[in-house]
């Protein structure tokens, strides 16, 4: 115990032994209230964190007393935060990274730490996370009046976990979860006390840090009131419009998500639809006058697919980034709009095999709202080669191929424009050898059973009479159908008949057929297959004009007409 007690004193003397009384003391408080957004890049008001820093300058005696008997340190510090979220959400928002400095010691803050009086956070000073010996004797340095206490808190707030703003009237507080708070002057304030030990007010100090209360919000008044792209505002609640007098917005469940549809060939311009919202008093400026402009290049993605009947289609999803600063300079928060454009391609051909002696004409249909639209063919594993463009769509298509050797070919036809849709048709070809036929030819005329004509009378054909060539060249071939009596109309007994037989020509003129071959047709077109018959109907173009009455009674006249085709001159 003796040893004890030596010590004790010993420590009393030194103690007292050390004295400056010319120390002069100011008390000061300095603040800093500071915020730093999660991803500055991305977005400059979400997440993050709030730092607030205050140093407390005071007396030693301010905080503690009587060193020697029984050693206390008392003092309190409070802190009025931004009201547009109460102290409990504040106190809820208390990062981990928070931490009071007193001395060479520093502890971290907990949310135990701190209590809510009054909607503020207080501090009240513990001793239980210090080392005790240590701080003892420091502050029995401060009494003796070698420094003055400096107290630092370091308190940080996750902007995450706060809750959303009042003002905020949006479905699930969408503009404000998870950002910084918003407030109409763009301003957080916030207020610090500092209490010494005997719960008197020493210091006090305002400090603030700035925020935002206006949004990028995309719109476009031609769209948002057209039935495709536009719909009556349902993102608020409680009835209200995101903008004063404007009751349309574009589709989208958010402004954060606005969906635009256009034709695949109108120009998107991104300017049409910049716009900004004030929070608070929901005003909107558009356009240029918006001081948001889009971040350039888009992201362009192009999903291919087929429709139900193969034809390919083309969904283009354009997004641009909207960014910038409102009419005060402040950043605003990057929104995105998304516009989507559909097109498709149809190639059919209404042929899928071909039949000729010359070139191959292929007939089809072509919709496309491309403007560059390009016809291939490829002749079995040849490589494709061009054969047509359009620079417009073509309901109907002419296509002709090149000129392709006898044969069977299989052909391959791509259409593709400027959008990459591509389809395929393939026809089979034959290439046959031209030939030039007298087919087919009526088997007889019967000029019926007739009185006894007079001179000059005409007895006409009684049955139908047709005469088909065929004619495959596929150039213009030189060639004249003649006809000529082989044997004149007689009786069995031989007597023939005195009448002459005429046969209406090409030009609709009756000729006289003789013995002698005379032309009926002369070819003067490209056929490239059956020409279209000749035809003379019962009681036309064919007939027997009489030269005299010397006829027998009762008797059958029959004779044979050849008919012959000639090529040449």
């Amino acid at each position: 115990m003796r040893k004890r007690k030596v010590l004790f004193f010993l420590g009393i003397f030194i103690l007292l032994a050390v004295s400056s009384p010319n120390y002069v003391h100011a008390a000061s408080m300095d603040s800093k209230a500071t915020y730093a957004p999660a991803n500055m890049a991305n977005d400059p008001w979400q997440g993050g964190t709030i730092t607030f820093d205050n140093t407390a300058n005071v007396k030693g005696s301010d905080i503690t007393y009587n060193p020697i008997l029984s050693q206390t340190v008392d003092f309190e510090m409070v802190w009025q935060l931004p009201t547009v979220r109460d102290a409990n959400a504040w106190l809820n928002a208390l990062s981990s990274q928070s931490n009071l400095k007193l001395g060479d010691q520093t502890i971290q803050l907990s949310k135990d730490d701190l209590v809510v009086k009054d909607n503020q956070l207080v501090y009240t000073m513990s001793t239980k996370k210090f080392d005790l010996l240590a701080l003892l004797k420091w502050l029995a340095n401060i009494l003796l009046g070698s420094s003055d206490v400096k107290i630092q808190a370091h308190l940080v707030f996750d902007v995450g976990t706060l809750s959303t703003n009042a003002s905020d009237s949006a479905f699930t507080k969408l503009l404000t979860t998870s950002k910084l708070p918003p407030t109409q002057d763009k301003n957080l304030p916030i207020h610090s006390e500092f209490f010494n030990r005997t719960g008197d007010l020493e210091l006090q100090q305002d400090t603030s840090f700035a925020t935002w209360n206006t949004y990028i919000s995309p719109w476009n008044e031609e769209q948002a009131n057209s039935a495709l792209n536009g719909k009556e505002d349902d993102t608020q609640d409680g009835g209200q419009t995101e903008v004063t007098g404007i009751d349309r917005v574009l589709n989208g469940d958010t402004y954060k998500d606005r969906l635009v549809e256009l034709p695949i060939t109108q120009t998107i311009n991104p300017t049409d639809y910049m716009r900004t919202v004030n929070l608070f008093t929901k005003e909107a400026i558009l356009g240029d006058s918006s001081g948001i402009s889009a971040v350039s290049p888009p992201q362009v993605t192009d999903s291919f697919s087929n429709d139900a009947s193969g034809a390919p289609q083309l969904e283009r999803k354009t997004i641009y980034s909207f960014k910038g600063q409102d009419s005060d300079g402040t950043a605003l928060s990057p929104v995105p709009i998304t516009f989507t454009q559909n097109t498709a391609l149809k190639f059919a051909l209404d042929q899928t095999e071909v039949s000729t002696t010359g070139a191959v004409t292929l007939t089809g249909e072509l919709q496309t709202e491309g403007k560059n639209n390009q016809i291939y063919y490829q002749l079995e594993d040849g490589e494709p080669q061009k054969l047509a463009t359009f620079d417009q769509s073509e309901k109907e298509l002419k296509l002709t191929l090149p000129e392709l050797p006898v044969g069977t070919h299989s052909v391959t036809l791509e259409a593709e424009n400027e959008y990459g849709l591509k389809q395929q048709q393939t026809v089979r070809v034959n290439i046959l050898e031209p030939e030039l036929n007298l087919d087919a030819v009526t088997s007889s005329f019967d000029f019926g059973e007739n009185f006894i004509p007079e001179p000059g009378g005409k007895l006409y054909n009684q049955e139908p009479f047709s005469i088909q060539v065929t004619d495959t060249f596929p150039s213009l071939r030189n060639w004249t159908l003649s006809a000529m009596i082989d044997s004149p109309l007689q009786t069995e007994t031989g007597e023939q008949l005195p009448a002459d037989l005429y046969i209406n020509d090409s030009s609709n003129q009756p000729v006289e057929i003789t013995s002698n071959l005379t032309p009926l047709y002369q070819n003067q077109q490209v056929n490239q297959g059956s020409i279209e018959p000749i035809d003379f109907k019962s009681g036309e173009g064919i007939y027997l004009q009489m030269n005299s009455s010397n006829v027998k009674t009762g008797q059958q006249y029959q004779g044979n007409i050849k008919f012959v085709l000639q090529t040449g001159p």
